[in-house]
């Protein structure tokens, strides 16, 4: 099952009905990876402005406070960058323009998935994307900006211009982690998962944060968050019910808590279906890598780790 879902507005109360649309038609400008932030107000006063890959790399480190399991991190996209020129390279490629990011998909996704090498959003989708963090702002104030017109909304490079439905993403996500298979090898993919505990394997996020579950077999999940200006996503594999679940927002929050809250409760509405089970779900207060989602135990396993 592959499920492409997108609710701004949804609470935990929307279990069912529109909750889980497959197919409905949002920008996932950065599906799969999480870019880096460059100073958004050169960007913004230059609208047209595209980066080049050494310009990208500038500014790219930042830091996060994540509690006492992980205290500082600093995170980078110039890994992934740096693989498209690489990949490019290998190619035959005499630009990174030129470079088929799309060469290796599937057929059916070879139209689906489109790379927004130069740019904004608006060459390529209707849906505006809107700004409201307090990135670059005085304390206490927010921004209110559509970012649809700003060319740096794909200053991530190979980190960050995916743009896609919900569902195409989805249907990416399956043939990369799911059992079939059909992109990568299994030994690959292996290589991609992150352990148990770890927060990263290969280019892949450990994403059980988003289940709502604390079982082993529920509470399992992996893929990765997107993030970019104004617009937030999250696409992730659950094996223990084998479904890929992404869902895409026009909107750029501090703590992207809505494409987080819709996915737990997306992914929960789908477990109680199948395993016929009456599911809820509660938020704490968000951080940027954990939504605060705690659900129903689907099994008894979740229900000891509950209780303990």
């Amino acid at each position: 099952e592959r499920l492409g879902h997108h609710d701004p507005q949804v609470t935990q109360h929307d279990f069912g009905g529109p909750g889980l649309r497959h197919g409905e038609a949002v920008l996932s400008a950065a599906a799969q990876l999480h870019a880096h932030r460059p100073p958004q107000e050169d960007l913004i006063r230059r609208p047209s402005a595209q980066l080049a890959a050494d310009d990208a790399d500038e500014g790219a480190l930042g830091g996060r406070a994540l509690g006492r399991a992980m205290e500082y991190l600093c995170y980078s996209s110039t890994n992934f960058l740096l693989l498209g020129l690489v990949l490019a390279a290998r190619a035959g490629d005499a630009t990174w323009d030129s470079f088929d990011q799309g060469a290796n998909l599937p057929a059916y996704l070879k139209e689906e998935l489109v790379f927004g090498k130069h740019g904004a959003p608006r060459n390529y989708t209707a849906v505006h994307g809107y700004d409201r963090t307090s990135y670059d702002m005085p304390p206490g104030t927010m921004n209110s900006r559509d970012n649809w017109e700003v060319g740096g909304v794909f200053s991530g490079w190979t980190a960050s211009d995916i743009v896609a439905t919900a569902a195409a993403v989805s249907d990416f996500t399956w043939e990369v982690y799911g059992p079939e298979h059909n992109l990568l090898p299994e030994d690959v993919v292996r290589l991609m998962i992150p352990p148990p505990q770890a927060f990263y394997g290969l280019a892949t996020m450990d994403m059980s944060f988003n289940t709502g579950q604390a079982s082993k077999t529920y509470g399992r999940a992996y893929g990765h968050l997107g993030a970019t200006y104004g617009y937030q996503s999250a696409t992730a594999y659950f094996p223990g019910l084998q479904v890929a679940i992404t869902v895409a927002t026009n909107i750029e929050r501090d703590y992207q808590e809505q494409p987080a809250h819709a996915m737990c409760l997306a992914y929960n509405a789908f477990a109680g279906l199948m395993l016929n089970r009456t599911v809820s779900c509660t938020f704490g207060k968000p951080t940027y890598y954990s939504t605060g989602c705690r659900c129903t135990p689907l099994d008894d396993e979740g229900l000891d780790a509950v209780i303990v």
